[in-house]
């Protein structure tokens, strides 16, 4: 039987910290490969000497292939406010779901909350982040909000 799970999901995937290791770049190179479409072999969009550090974002997997990735950062800011800055977001199209949106609240919550982060902040980048950011801003920039109040509940019909 080919029942899938509550998420909606057939098989579970997980977000991981980047460990900065080979197979993380291996990943990730393919992933930037993905997002830039046809054409990208011919030309790397991650430069050689391009380093990703341990704990500067996760990978999201599905049975060890990676299917998307995100990148932060914390940003402290005179009056006191600890920004838990996204700085790229990128999921292959077949693989976003409700499920994974999820998924990825969650583990961006949990670990800005982990490094102490008291908001969460992005910019309009891709098309799915400047359609998210339009719904919390006119002005359209970027949004920063309490970091308790990144839930799941307050995107939806955002995306």
């Amino acid at each position: 039987m080919n029942e899938s799970l509550p998420t909606g999901e057939k098989e579970p995937a997980k977000w991981e910290l980047i460990r900065g290791t080979p197979e993380d770049r291996a990943d990730l190179v393919y992933l930037a490969k993905a997002e830039v479409g046809e054409g990208a072999e011919e030309f790397s969009p991650v430069p050689d000497d391009a380093e990703f550090p341990e704990g500067c974002g996760m990978i999201l997997r599905r049975s060890d292939k990676p299917i998307g990735h995100v990148f932060f950062e914390l940003d402290e800011f005179e009056e006191g406010r600890r920004v838990f800055f996204i700085s790229g977001l990128f999921i292959l199209p077949a693989e976003r779901s409700p499920g994974v949106a999820q998924k990825l609240i969650r583990s961006l919550r949990e670990e800005g909350e982990r490094r102490g982060a008291t908001h969460v902040g992005w910019v309009a980048g891709s098309t799915v982040m400047s359609r998210i950011t339009h719904k919390f801003s006119d002005a359209g920039a970027g949004v920063q909000i309490p970091i308790e109040q990144l839930d799941v509940s307050i995107l939806t019909g955002r995306i």
